[in-house]
């Protein structure tokens, strides 16, 4: 049984038609998310801008013997999203990064972190309070702690370097 020429006309054309919408709203809907929402999130917002470069130190104790990282951050905000890299630059985790994302409300970063490195399973998440006129960064982190099994909380603080 051979197709009719308009039925295989109509089948044809109704396929066109839907790749072509699909692909359209395909198009439509990344540049709503990359272009006209954080446009629009960043036209609402008129909090504090946490965007630029802070530094951090972090004392550790895990088991019994007490170390520190010092790390350099560089945050990204657009409205209430924020997000960056936090570099290691000394201490018990020298070479390692971190990426993080979160919210600013209130006053009151919350971000979830995860190691660059997608070999490792580091992660935890940290809740910081802006301080000193937006000076600074207070609050703490929580992590797994790989020597003890267990998630540990620390005091956390970063300081601006600059925006």
């Amino acid at each position: 049984a051979q197709m009719s020429g308009p039925l295989f006309f109509s089948i044809v054309t109704g396929l066109v038609s839907g790749l072509l919408t699909a692909i359209v709203v395909f198009f439509f809907h990344e540049v709503w998310l990359k272009t006209i929402s954080p446009w629009y999130a960043k036209y609402l917002y008129r909090g504090v801008d946490l965007s630029g470069q802070w530094e951090a130190r972090l004392d550790l104790v895990s088991g019994e013997e007490p170390s520190f990282n010092a790390h350099i951050i560089k945050v990204k905000q657009v409205g209430y999203a924020v997000s960056g890299q936090a570099d290691c630059v000394d201490g018990y985790s020298k070479g390692r990064s971190y990426v993080f994302n979160g919210e600013l409300r209130n006053l009151t970063l919350s971000c979830i972190y995860s190691s660059s490195d997608p070999t490792r399973i580091e992660n935890g998440s940290f809740s910081l309070m802006l301080k000193d006129d937006g000076r600074s960064l207070e609050g703490y982190l929580s992590l797994l702690d790989d020597v003890q099994n267990k998630i540990i909380p620390y005091v956390l603080k970063w300081n601006r370097v600059n925006k």
